[in-house]
């Protein structure tokens, strides 16, 4: 779906990034102008900056964006395997810098209540 298919540690704007190479795909492929259907998915690589869609974003989107969190309800040793990779990925940060952030990356996971978009990632 083109979601991380731009993934850059140092840069702030993968999303953005990937969302274009999405447009860029399109455009190369004969599709210059957006369909409806391709500007869903664009919006949808977008969201998973934010993990929030409103309703109106649909089901589909609410996969998306729970697949994308899912490792968060992996058990402990799953966790701690992906903890393991995202510090390696961000080598290049301090690593009292690094804890400070990725606290709170987690800190305003748990505080933009619900964490899984959907009931049934919730259960």
């Amino acid at each position: 779906l083109f979601h991380d298919a731009v993934y850059d540690p140092t840069s702030s704007t993968n999303e953005e990034d990937s969302a274009e190479l999405f447009r860029a795909f399109c455009a190369e492929v004969g599709a210059p102008q957006l369909t409806a259907r391709e500007a869903w998915i664009r919006e949808a690589i977008l969201l998973t900056k934010s993990h929030r869609a409103g309703e109106s974003h649909g089901r589909d989107v609410g996969v998306l964006l729970d697949a994308d969190m899912a490792v968060l309800a992996r058990p402990p040793a799953a966790y701690a395997a992906y903890a393991h990779q995202i510090r390696r990925e961000y080598s290049h940060v301090p690593w009292d810098v690094y804890c400070t952030k990725r606290a709170e990356v987690l800190a305003g996971m748990l505080k933009a209540e619900p964490i899984f978009a959907l009931d049934a990632s919730r259960a």
